[in-house]
């Protein structure tokens, strides 16, 4: 990344968390135009929620494809996203959080287990939820490694392992709180 590149970058984060979105679009635009993947994401996820701008779908579609055609598992998991909340699209939507997994990416795991677990335009298949949710705990999720410690707790996988799920819960309360008190933005928190 050039010294231009990021120096763009941060005076446009800190343009949108003191509030001023449209200046913060324009300097994220800018950034995307020049290929920053995170900064196509987030013109996508500043057109998805109208921030900076009117919200415009379309142009959210457009700045997620981008960066998720190159492999950005945040995009891939937005994009995700939208196809399941917006477009209601879940083979789209599960094509997408499969990308965003393949790439590492927890959230994805995160709600890819969770459309497995409840059976949201897929059979439910807690086996494989629970898959997911193990992935992404280990990458620090703590909704995935709560929702790990409530199956097991719930004698899931036999009654054996319901302590195990007493000291996961007890492990996702403090890790929760330890990370919330460092960022409220932490990934790891995303639900």
């Amino acid at each position: 990344m050039t010294e231009s590149l990021h120096a763009l970058l941060t005076d446009a984060k800190k343009l949108y968390y003191e509030g001023h979105h449209q200046e913060a679009l324009e300097k994220y635009l800018l950034a995307s135009q020049q290929g920053d993947l995170s900064a196509q994401a987030f013109v996508g996820q500043m057109y998805f929620m109208g921030e900076g701008t009117l919200q415009n779908y379309e142009e959210a579609i457009k700045w997620y494809t981008a960066a998720a055609m190159r492999d950005h598992p945040p995009a891939q998991s937005r994009l995700a996203y939208f196809y399941f909340h917006v477009r209601k699209d879940i083979p789209k939507a599960i094509e997408w959080y499969q990308k965003a997994v393949s790439n590492g990416h927890m959230v994805a795991m995160w709600r890819l287990g969770k459309i497995y677990q409840h059976g949201m335009g897929v059979p439910a298949d807690k086996d494989k939820a629970l898959r997911y949710f193990e992935q992404a705990a280990k990458l620090g999720h703590i909704f995935a490694l709560r929702q790990l410690a409530v199956s097991l707790i719930r004698g899931h996988r036999g009654w054996a392992q319901i302590p195990l799920g007493f000291r996961l819960l007890a492990k996702c309360i403090v890790n929760g709180a330890r990370i919330a008190w460092q960022s409220e933005d932490d990934e790891r928190l995303r639900n």
